[in-house]
């Protein structure tokens, strides 16, 4: 049986910051707004086609005048219809979608997928579902109405727990830290080992500098899945670093 191997395409959907103390631990000192993107990962081999996290359309809205005096580097955003577009496909052709975690940049357009199955750790639902959560779950950074969407797809909606295989080859391993259910993605491809990393971590400095990210559940857990990533010898791709781009300048992989 030859090896499953996938092509990752990297799409751009915006420019955008973040607080220091959400990307760098406060220990470091680091409280000034960072410049960050984000991206998205499509997927496609083995006659499948996959998103990991849903992206989200319409960024460029939510920048205030004073946001674009203050960042020369907001350009317009890109929504998910379009980026497919790009490579001649449209929201329908998408048959799985991986879910990293439920922070709202990675499932808010969830109800785009028509076609997909989704697939989230079984952790992460349970954290995010349970009342006695909430507080630490607001609506403004936890939209309902995706997740009770979501909530309401049947068999469409899989939770999974630490390494189930969600396409041929592709599985999703546990790491938490950033959020108490956080997973990442392991795809073979013909460059070798790829592993989206959802926010694991934001920056490459953090795994290549043992930095702990700010936004967290757990220091232990950050730090035991960046030991744990750079043990795989993988391609690793963040989701907020604009280093992507200069490390995979045709913004494919495989």
């Amino acid at each position: 049986q030859p090896m499953s191997s996938y092509t990752i395409n990297v799409l751009k959907y915006a420019d955008w910051f973040a607080p220091g103390t959400t990307v760098y631990d406060h220990a470091y000192g680091r409280h000034d707004p960072v410049k960050i993107c984000l991206v998205g990962f499509l997927v496609r081999g083995e006659g499948r086609t996959l998103m990991i996290d849903t992206g989200m359309d319409g960024i460029d809205a939510t920048y205030t005048d004073a946001d674009k005096a203050r960042w020369s580097h907001l350009g317009p955003s890109r929504n998910t219809a379009a980026l497919l577009a790009d490579l001649g496909l449209t929201l329908d052709d998408i048959d799985t979608v991986a879910l990293t975690h439920l922070h709202f940049d990675h499932y808010v357009n969830a109800p785009l997928y028509r076609q997909a199955r989704f697939f989230v750790s079984a952790r992460e639902w349970r954290y995010i579902t349970d009342p006695a959560n909430a507080p630490g779950c607001p609506p403004l950074g936890f939209p309902r109405e995706p997740l009770q969407w979501l909530a309401g797809q049947g068999d469409r909606l899989t939770l999974i727990d630490d390494g189930h295989e969600i396409a041929p080859g592709i599985t999703m391993h546990w790491t938490g830290g950033h959020s108490p259910g956080h997973m990442v993605v392991r795809i073979p491809t013909a460059q070798g080992t790829a592993i989206v990393v959802g926010d694991a971590f934001y920056l490459y400095e953090h795994i290549e500098q043992d930095i702990p990210l700010g936004y967290r559940t757990s220091l232990a857990e950050v730090l035991e899945g960046y030991r744990w990533l750079r043990q795989q010898k993988a391609v690793l791709l963040p989701a907020h670093d604009y280093g992507i781009f200069e490390r995979h300048p045709s913004l494919q992989i495989g």
